[in-house]
This record gives structure tokens, C-alpha cells and sequence, in this order.
């Protein structure tokens, strides 16, 4: 089982998310956190309106996950909600003004998990790697 390629990447996936998580902890965040974070930074640079609905599509997520996601965010003051002007049922999210430094360091923080991930890896590996894990992406989507 050690050698079976799907315990393999589990494996990887797990100890990433462990390790992500940790560095998060001095941010106050989890991964999960962190993607409604940046999905909220993409979508408001593109100058678009995010709703609770848009995260729930966007994730593949329930409803239930991504209100508790959003009450946590807005409780630790990074989000604020409103309620839709045009339509009173809809639940707009925003991302509140954060220390201008906040993304710079955790784009930091981004660049030495990876360096960590690929330590002992030459250029080529890196390039092989990434190059194998698109095509078992590909694979399975």
C-alpha cells in the first residue's frame, strides 16, 4: 500500500495541508480560510460582485460550509457581508482593509513552502514534476 500512487498523493495532500495550516496559524487562518480570501481578492480586482451562492458554486461546497467559512471570516473582521441592494435574499461578501503588508507575506509564506516542498529537486525535476502532476490532473478531471 506504501507504494500505491493514490496513498501516495493522499499522503502529500495531508501533510501539505498540515504544514499550510501551521504557517496560517500566525495569520489566524486555515486553508480553507485562505481560499474564500483569495477567491473574495480575484473576484473584487475583476471588479465583481461575490454572493454566499458564488463561493458555494465556485468550492462545490454546501451552504452550511461556507456560512460557517464566512461567519468565522467576518467574526477574525477579514470579510463583511451586506445584504444585495437589487435583491434582498442575496448575501454579498467583501474583503475588509487588512494591513497592506497581509498578502505580501503570506505570498512569503507561499514561496517557502514550496521551496520546502522542492528542496533536494534539480530545475529539470521541478519542470518533470509539475509536467506529471497536470497530466494526473487531467486524468482524473
Amino acid at each position: 500500500m506504501e507504494n500505491d500512487i493514490g496513498y501516495l498523493i493522499k499522503q502529500i495532500d495531508l501533510s501539505l495541508l498540515k504544514a499550510v495550516n501551521r504557517e496560517l496559524e500566525a495569520f489566524g487562518l486555515t486553508f480553507s480560510q485562505l481560499r474564500v480570501l483569495v477567491l473574495l481578492r480575484q473576484r473584487e480586482q475583476a471588479r465583481l460582485m461575490t454572493s454566499f451562492k458564488d463561493i458555494e458554486l465556485h468550492f462545490g461546497t454546501s451552504h452550511t460550509t461556507v456560512l460557517g467559512l464566512l461567519r468565522r471570516l467576518e467574526a477574525k473582521r477579514f470579510i463583511r457581508t451586506e445584504i444585495g441592494q437589487a435583491d434582498r435574499r442575496v448575501r454579498n461578501v467583501h474583503l475588509s482593509e487588512v494591513d497592506p503588508t497581509f498578502w505580501e507575506r503570506l505570498d512569503a509564506n507561499k514561496r517557502l513552502t514550496e521551496k520546502r516542498i522542492l528542496s533536494g529537486f534539480s530545475n529539470e525535476e521541478v519542470a518533470t514534476f509539475q509536467t506529471f502532476l497536470k497530466k494526473v490532473i487531467r486524468n482524473l478531471g
